[in-house]
């Protein structure tokens, strides 16, 4: 079980690496990950401490690499092993964090559950309209990135791992549906 302390120097470690992060991949969004993922953990019988230390760990390299899953990965293990983690939790937190940004199909019930609460958030209509279309019309402009939202709610949808998670997205369809019509002018 993460102590406390263990607890304080993850977020305290998350918060450096992420300051500089985009304004929609900071501490907010990490804390929000790792309040879903253990929702998801409750339904779906995953280990909570490893879930909650790659919720908090899963965006520490956002924008500073290619590949930020998975060098993000490599430094949080390394994080988690100096701060008196052992090896196996340490390798079960990389493991999700290197693929919470890539497709896969199977592995650790932890894998899919950072995947599903990382990208959970985005599926009701306050997270799409917080998180999703600030986003990608930051990074593409206006209309790109409105259809760049819809087209990754739809591309999410499709891919989530655990029932939990595909029931909380089913949840809110249709009126994610209409907003979209009115998003592109009633078409």
């Amino acid at each position: 079980m993460i102590t406390d302390a263990q607890k304080k120097k993850i977020t305290e470690f998350a918060e450096e690496q992420t300051a500089d992060n985009d304004p929609y991949h900071r501490m907010e969004h990490l804390e929000e990950t790792a309040r879903l993922a253990l929702e998801l953990c409750k339904s779906e019988g995953a280990d909570e401490d490893v879930c909650w230390a790659a919720a908090m760990l899963h965006d520490i390299r956002k924008g500073k690499s290619e590949d930020h899953g998975k060098e993000g990965a490599e430094k949080a293990k390394e994080f988690l092993l100096e701060t008196g983690f052992d090896e196996e939790f340490a390798e079960k937190v990389r493991d999700a964090i290197h693929f919470h940004n890539k497709g896969f199909d199977g592995g650790s019930l932890e894998r899919q559950i950072l995947w599903d609460a990382d990208k959970l958030q985005l599926m009701d209509p306050e997270g799409f309209k917080k998180r999703m279309i600030p986003y990608w019309i930051m990074k593409l402009g206006e209309k790109d990135g409105i259809e760049k939202s819809i087209y990754e709610y739809y591309f999410y949808k499709e891919r989530f791992h655990t029932k939990s998670a595909k029931k909380q997205a089913e949840k809110d369809t249709k009126e994610m549906e209409d907003y979209f019509r009115v998003l592109r002018g009633g078409r």
